[in-house]
Formats: C-alpha cells, structure tokens, sequence
C-alpha cells in the first residue's frame, strides 16, 4: 500500500502495543487485496458456505459480531475509509500520558463509528459465541432442540475467543492459541454428531 509506511508511523505515534498494530495493519491489508471478507482465525464457518459471491449490502463495511470485527466484509475503498476513520477516533482516545501505552482497539472504536452515517457501518449478530459449544463433555439430542440453542446456531459462523473458551470451562492449557483448533475441531463434530448441522 502506498501510505503503508505514513500509517505505521502513525501507528507508533499513537503507542499501540504490537498486537493492536497488527489489528489495524489488517485493514490496510485489505485494501491491497481489493477488498472481501476477513475473520479471525478462531471463527469456523457454520455454513457449508456462507460466502456471496457478492458481497453484502453492496459492499459497504458489514461487521458481522454487532462492534467485534472478527467477521467482516466490504469493497476495497469501504476498507480504506474505515481504517482512517478508526485511526481518527484511535488520535481522540489517545492516552496523554507519553509515558504507557495507548489502550484503544477496533472494536472500541467501532462503537464510535457505527453509528457514523457517512461511513455506512452495517452491523448484525451472525457470529456464535463459542461457549455456546462447550463445554465439549454432556452433549445430547435434546440440546440441539432448545430455544435458546437453536436461536445461536442460525448464524453464520462461531467465534472461539478466549473469553469463549473460559466461559466454556476448556482447560488453561487448551486455551492456547495453538490448540483452539483442536477445541473448535472436536465442538464442530459434535454440532454434527448432536444436532446434524453441518460446518
């Protein structure tokens, strides 16, 4: 990207720790990529394919998660807008105090920015809280049939955060970002073995 080097420049500027860095760089990634879908590499899809080939609300900023950006889609310059207004309202955030990190994240800012007109923010609740899955022990058939279950499993997809895992009492060391997949793995056959929905 032509601005890379001005925007990570201002990203240390802005006293961002190097993972907040890399969650902004993503947009700018995006932008280079022409645009499309992103997730985070704990989201599974719950669908065989949830993909369009067009892409949604004709392809303005569609956060999936209502303000988590863990799933989300839009145009190549949808990307780029957003990412300066993000970085915008990281600059009014800033903590004063030179001397610590600067705490703001996307996610904060998208509360900000959702409710921006001009930007075109669209927002829904098509991602799964991965607790909704665990803990893997205790599965039945007539789990699958309760309400409160089948209302979460008609999204899109499931997010398996690490505040997903705690809450779905998974062991510390299986909260582990290298074995998440395993977690998510052995929680997906069971949506399959239990409910018959397929990923």
């Amino acid at each position: 990207h032509p601005d890379f080097q001005r925007i990570q420049q201002e990203l240390e500027e802005l006293r961002f720790d190097a993972f907040t860095q890399i969650c902004f760089r993503r947009y700018l990634a995006m932008v280079v990529a022409g645009g499309g879908w992103l997730s985070d590499y704990d989201v599974y899809p719950l669908l065989q394919d949830f993909r369009q080939h067009t892409l949604p609300n004709n392809g303005d900023f569609t956060l999936f998660d209502i303000v988590v950006p863990d799933l989300v889609a839009a145009g190549k310059h949808q990307w780029e807008s957003v990412l300066l207004a993000l970085l915008d309202d990281a600059r009014r955030h800033q903590n004063k105090d030179e001397t610590q990190i600067n705490f703001w994240t996307d996610t904060l800012g998208f509360y900000t920015l959702s409710r921006n007109e001009s930007l075109r923010i669209h927002t829904g609740r098509a991602v799964m809280p991965g607790e909704k899955l665990l803990p893997l022990e205790g599965w039945s058939k007539d789990l699958c049939s309760t309400r409160s279950f089948r209302k979460y499993t008609k999204g899109n997809a499931v997010h398996f955060a690490p505040i997903a895992l705690i809450k779905g009492s998974i062991e510390r060391r299986r909260r582990r970002p290298k074995f998440r997949a395993e977690v998510a793995k052995e929680a997906l056959a069971n949506l399959r073995e239990y409910c018959g929905r397929r990923e």
